[in-house]
């Protein structure tokens, strides 16, 4: 016969992990599935659509004054962007527009004194791109705000 000590250690032991350890396996072996394999449930009025598989890392996104949609890939240093030319719900392209930047993260696009500009938030900094010519011709950068403290969690738009 057990004595009850020597159960109630074994208890301890097989407690910490069924409720911590053994989720984790389950957790990990979940991240391992491809995103065609994954299901989203929507109600049945509603019709979800991938609009582009070949844009990795993506951070923020932010429509322009001609409805092309412009993606941050903050990792890669990029901004891109993915018009829809047909007009079926897929990127027919993807165009870049800036690269080699800062961890650039938030996109915001404004007309000023008839003149129109991307602003992206980088790291440390919020530069603009004027645009010279539609649809995706940008000139040189042009620094707006310089010196934001870095560390912690930098990619706050």
């Amino acid at each position: 016969m057990y004595s009850l000590t020597l159960i109630a250690r074994y208890c301890l032991t097989l407690i910490p992990f069924i409720f911590f350890i053994l989720p984790n396996i389950v957790v990990a072996e979940n991240k391992t599935n491809h995103i065609d394999s994954l299901k989203l449930y929507t109600p049945k009025d509603i019709e979800v659509t991938l609009f582009s598989k070949d844009v990795p890392r993506s951070r923020h996104m932010a429509f322009d004054d001609q409805g092309v949609l412009f993606v941050s890939q903050t990792k890669d240093g990029r901004v891109i962007a993915l018009p829809d030319e047909d007009k079926n719900g897929r990127a027919d392209q993807k165009v870049l527009i800036i690269e080699t930047r800062r961890a650039p993260h938030g996109l915001a696009f404004i007309n000023f004194k008839e003149n129109y500009y991307l602003y992206v938030a980088e790291e440390t900094k919020v530069i603009r791109f004027k645009r010279i010519q539609k649809p995706f011709t940008y000139g040189e950068p042009e620094t707006i705000i310089d010196g934001i403290p870095s560390g912690g969690h930098y990619t706050r738009t």
